[in-house]
């Protein structure tokens, strides 16, 4: 895992163009910005970066288990 000047730059970007957005929302189209839906997404992006390696370690442990019973 070598590290780049782009390691952990996704966020920052989305998070700018979330709040880009909610500027568009709110002075442009004069409507309510809908925070609860972007945190919902956000708290759904964060549980699928954490569950990431147990999902690697589960197949890690599994495939070659059953590789073993393989015709």
């Amino acid at each position: 895992m070598g590290h780049n000047l782009y390691d952990g730059a996704f966020i920052w970007v989305t998070l700018a163009f979330v709040a880009l957005e909610a500027l568009y929302i709110a002075f442009v189209r004069k409507e309510a910005y809908d925070v609860r839906q972007t945190v919902a997404s956000l708290g759904v992006a964060v549980g699928n970066t954490l569950l990431r390696p147990l999902t690697a370690l589960l197949v890690m442990t599994v495939l070659p288990f059953a590789a073993r019973f393989a015709p």
